[in-house]
């Protein structure tokens, strides 16, 4: 079973998605399954 990784962002700007995105890139190619959120976007939906 791969180990799983959890990456939370929050951005104003977009920047910060994008590296994010690209982290998860390598961890993936190093064989874990790596889940990308944005963190305010998440938060707004369990608020609700």
């Amino acid at each position: 079973m791969p180990r799983k990784v959890l990456i939370a962002y929050e951005t104003r700007y977009e920047a910060t998605e994008g590296t994010s995105e690209e982290i998860a890139k390598a961890l993936r190619g190093e064989g874990l399954d790596v889940r990308v959120v944005n963190a305010s976007f998440e938060l707004a939906i369990i608020s609700r």
